[in-house]
């Protein structure tokens, strides 16, 4: 009789990889609107999210993500401040979640952040008082100011008589400027007030003007000497 010897066989069970790690899927592309040398960011919010990655390149392309990046929090809404109005931002956003990462969204549409003007005005001899900035429009073939678009920013003066004023803008459009010393308090100007670039006609101001549409923000200081003898001209900056 032959006998056969049957090899023992052991049985292992092997356990297979999990399948229900959670797809993250990118937000919609992100909505942009520029501000003052800023532009605010926002994207719909991802389940399974926990944190963002807000990549953004400067010159219109679409980021990538060798491009610059944010780290965010959970929140949807980023103000992305201390920007060069004269570039061209354009956003994406990453989804971080618990071990998994999602591809990037769509780009944002290319967005310039608005121009500023930063002026700083000293009024000689006038410390701790009123005083305004007041911005408008200039037609870009008079540089005549343009009345209904015309804005006033009152201040007061520090211990020095100096004051700063942070103006928005847009690069569409030609702007001027003067400033004042508000004599009657009230804020704007008006009747009374002592205005730069005229001391003798009243409802006439001498102004700076921009003979070019902005391209970048201006930054720059200025002396309101009252014992200085003002034109009524308008002064070309």
């Amino acid at each position: 009789m032959a006998a056969f010897l049957l090899p023992f066989v052991s049985c292992i069970k092997v356990n297979q990889p999990s399948n229900n790690t959670p797809t993250l899927y990118p937000p919609s592309y992100p909505s942009t609107a520029p501000a003052g040398e800023s532009d605010t960011i926002r994207w719909d919010a991802v389940k399974g999210a926990l944190s963002y990655v807000l990549y953004y390149s400067t010159d219109g392309s679409s980021p990538t993500t060798h491009s610059a990046s944010i780290q965010l929090t959970g929140d949807t809404v980023y103000v992305h401040t201390g920007l060069d109005p004269a570039l061209t931002y354009t956003y994406s956003v990453q989804v971080m979640g618990r071990g998994t990462i999602s591809d990037l969204s769509e780009s944002s549409w290319g967005v310039q952040p608005l121009p500023m003007i930063h002026a700083t005005c000293t009024f000689d001899n006038y410390p701790n008082s009123n005083v305004g900035f007041i911005f408008f429009q200039v037609d870009g073939s008079t540089y005549v100011p343009i009345t209904s678009t015309r804005r006033t920013i009152p201040a007061s003066t520090d211990g020095f008589g100096s004051a700063t004023f942070n103006v928005t803008v847009d690069h569409d459009n030609y702007w001027g400027y003067s400033i004042f010393k508000d004599m009657n308090y009230d804020g704007q100007l008006s009747a009374g007030d002592t205005v730069w670039g005229n001391n003798t006609s009243p409802g006439r101001y001498g102004y700076y003007y921009w003979k070019t549409q902005f391209t970048s923000s201006k930054t720059f200081t200025i002396s309101f000497d009252s014992n200085t003898v003002f034109d009524s001209l308008p002064h070309v900056f």
